[in-house]
């Protein structure tokens, strides 16, 4: 039986406090590299799922070719699982192999975007939609220490437009927060948290069933008060959070360009005219699997664009390669280019730009991942909206929700893309609005409400997992996922495909 040990956050090693990243802004080189743990999932979250590298090791030795392949098929076969790596920040060892690529379905069409004038442009963009209503204020330079959503405030109704028969909530200083040195407070009806998710692990109260050696020592931790509910921090600390760092590097010249195509360079790793990326299958180093030309990529109608590299470093070896000082770092990449391009003089950078996102006490990773014991189900806890009385999905839809998620990590159609985290802000801002309606009606004790398998398991700890309607166990390929659903007091499980099969059920949009 495999285990379902993973790392869950490749940055909970890395920090200032740690002494790793000296005042000069560059990581300090340390006598042993430090590794985040694997960490076996909540109990209620054991399951049949295993790690991607369980699977490909499993498949690998029932054939008898593996033996025979040469070390260039090696090498090769090891490009493929950097390439994987790369997308997810995470090693295949810590990747489920049920859902690591669950949003698949829901992915869009089209090419990959790099913006020229970086992420900071977009923002600008959208701030300058909101700086021309006078209500809007923006507050730069705020680190948040404790973010509050359920304080006892006077309120007053809200005074609605005339002619509108829409009824609100009254107003409120229900939400707070304030600075980490306590000087600064603004108070609020309602607050939306789109910190990244390495923070959320790092907050004070998320430390459920975490090791203190696997949490850094950060001295200016968000807080949430009251504590998130439970079935929430549970999620943090499940959901896993990975790791991608990138080293550029400019040159004087660009040696790995040749005039030609990439027929007639067939054979050579020079770029010709078209190609903007090489790969590395040498051997050496293969954690620096792919080069860049990002001076041809953000410059393509120029003859001559700038010498610039970019290559990618994803989980572990991301979280080793902070560890490791610029100029050591630098060293190791150039080294891997002197091997590929062995017969051309490789000069020394005139800059060097390295990103250390494991270390950024206001990033503490890069972006989501499902290791085994979790499932999509994860990033719908991760967004639900949450009151001092519990989360939305476990509540009346009386109740008006206060403290409402997004980011990349609350998104099951498009996790891990900056796209999914700007739709993400888009459903947590129309959720907020509707919050603020009062609604309608009495609390109906037999509607049926949705609730994650992990909740369950976590309420009925010896409840065998099997559909209600079946008797059949776990998720199977044929009567879909497992869903928890509880009416009142009754908590059932169904196959999805059951579940839409059976005349007992109806199904609503």
């Amino acid at each position: 039986k495999a285990s379902q040990k993973a790392c869950r956050w490749y940055g909970s090693v890395l920090g200032k406090e740690d002494g790793m990243v000296g005042s000069n802004g560059n990581a300090t080189t340390n006598n042993s590299t430090k590794f985040p743990p694997q960490t076996p999932p909540s109990i209620h979250r054991k399951s049949l799922d295993i790690s991607i590298d369980c699977a490909i090791g499993s498949s690998l030795r029932r054939r008898d070719e593996f033996e025979r392949l040469s070390d260039q098929e090696h090498s090769l076969l090891r490009w493929y699982c950097e390439n994987a790596q790369y997308a997810l920040g995470s090693d295949l060892k810590d990747l489920s192999m049920m859902f690591w690529d669950s949003d698949e379905t829901h992915a869009f069409e089209g090419d990959h975007v790099l913006l020229k004038q970086g992420y900071s442009s977009l923002a600008e963009h959208l701030l300058s939609k909101c700086e021309k209503y006078d209500s809007f204020k923006l507050v730069k330079n705020f680190p948040v220490g404790r973010l509050e959503f359920a304080r006892n405030s006077v309120s007053h109704p809200y005074q609605e437009q005339v002619g509108s028969s829409i009824a609100r909530v009254d107003l409120s200083d229900t939400c707070s927060v304030t600075s980490h040195d306590g000087r600064t407070s603004y108070n609020f009806d309602f607050a939306v948290s789109a910190v990244p998710l390495g923070v959320l692990k790092d907050s004070a109260d998320s430390s459920l069933s975490v090791s203190s050696s696997s949490v850094s020592k950060a001295s200016n931790r968000l807080t949430f008060e009251p504590p998130l509910p439970y079935s929430k921090r549970d999620a943090i600390n499940n959901v896993g959070f990975g790791l991608l760092n990138k080293v550029y590097l400019q040159f004087p010249t660009a040696f790995w360009r040749r005039p030609g195509d990439r027929h007639t360079l067939q054979g050579t790793p020079f770029l010709g005219k078209g190609s903007e990326s090489f790969g590395n299958t040498s051997g050496l180093n293969p954690q620096h699997y792919m080069f860049l030309d990002v001076g041809r990529t953000l410059n393509r109608d120029e003859e001559d664009p700038p010498a610039i590299l970019m290559t990618l470093i994803s989980g572990s070896e991301a979280v080793a390669a902070e560890q490791l000082s610029d100029e050591a770092l630098t060293r190791d990449v150039l080294s891997t280019l002197r091997h590929l391009y062995c017969n051309v003089d490789v000069p020394e950078p005139m800059k060097v730009k390295i990103t250390r996102w494991g270390s950024d006490e206001f990033s503490r990773g890069c972006y989501t991942f499902l290791p085994p014991g979790t499932s999509d189900q994860d990033y719908h806890i991760l967004q639900s909206p949450v009151n001092d009385k519990g989360e939305a999905f476990m509540l009346d839809k009386s109740e008006t929700m206060r403290l409402f998620f997004c980011g990349e990590h609350t998104t099951s159609l498009h996790p891990s893309m900056a796209h999914g985290a700007y739709l993400s802000g888009l459903r947590a801002a129309v959720d907020v609005l509707e919050s603020t309606k009062i609604a309608a009606g009495k609390a109906n004790e037999t509607e049926e409400k949705s609730m994650p398998i992990t909740m369950y398991r976590q309420k009925l700890p010896r409840a065998p997992l099997q559909c209600n309607l079946c008797n059949l166990p776990g998720n199977r390929k044929r009567e879909g996922a497992l869903l928890a659903f509880q009416r009142g007091g009754r908590k059932v499980l169904v196959h999805s495909n059951c579940a839409a099969s059976s005349p007992e059920v109806s199904l609503h949009k």
